[in-house]
Order: C-alpha cells, then sequence, then structure tokens
C-alpha cells in the first residue's frame, strides 16, 4: 500500500509534502480507515472517487473484505492474551486466500494509479 501511495507521489500526481508523515502515522492496513486516506493525500478528494470508479468492482470488494478479515484476525492475536489458553488461529490456506484477494486487488489498484495523469 505504501508502495502505491509513494510511486503516486514520484510521478507528481500531488503536490503535498507532508504524504511521508500521513504514510508513516498510518498503522493499520484497511480499506477505508487507512488505505483510502493514503490515497486521497496522494491523488486528492476529487480524483479519488474518479480512481475508485475505474477499480475492478469484484477486486476491490474481494480485497476489502479480506483486509477486514485479516484485521480482525491480527488484532485478535495482537491484542488478547489469557494464560494457559492456546488461541485458535485460521488455517495457512485461510490466510493465503485472503493475501491473495489483496494481492489481485492491490495490482489493480496500483495500474489504475499508473494511468493517472498529471
Amino acid at each position: 500500500m505504501d508502495t502505491i501511495v509513494f510511486d503516486c507521489a514520484k510521478r507528481g500526481v500531488f503536490n503535498s509534502s507532508s504524504l511521508s508523515n500521513i504514510i508513516q502515522n498510518t498503522y493499520g492496513f484497511t480499506y477505508k480507515q487507512h488505505f483510502r486516506p493514503m490515497l486521497t493525500s496522494a491523488v486528492g478528494s476529487c480524483r479519488i472517487e474518479k480512481l475508485e470508479c475505474s477499480f475492478d468492482p469484484v477486486k476491490l470488494q474481494k480485497m476489502k473484505s479480506s483486509l477486514g478479515s485479516l484485521t480482525k484476525e491480527r488484532n485478535r492475536a495482537a491484542h488478547t492474551f489469557i494464560s494457559d489458553v492456546t488461541p485458535t488461529v485460521s488455517a495457512p490456506s485461510v490466510i493465503q486466500a485472503h493475501f491473495q484477494n489483496v494481492y489481485q486487488g492491490l495490482k489493480d489498484v496500483e495500474r489504475c494509479v499508473r494511468r493517472l495523469r498529471k
């Protein structure tokens, strides 16, 4: 996610010098709460809706859903500790499927960002 936003900055799509601070201060990875605000900072609030309209809606929805599921898994593992209880986690195949959805979604976002004109 950070790389897509930085690449957008390198291409001169935005004029803000505060993008580094925005990226450094973003600690989560959900679409609506974390990634979209970074993209908005990079491309501008007027262009983000146009950019989102160019995303593949199926890939975007799968990415959003998988990011939400991964965030729940991550938060449960990071913020829950009960002594002498073995935590339950999803099977690696489930996590890999989520990562595949996220990867496909991010590749589509990257493709659309690269098409943006100055």
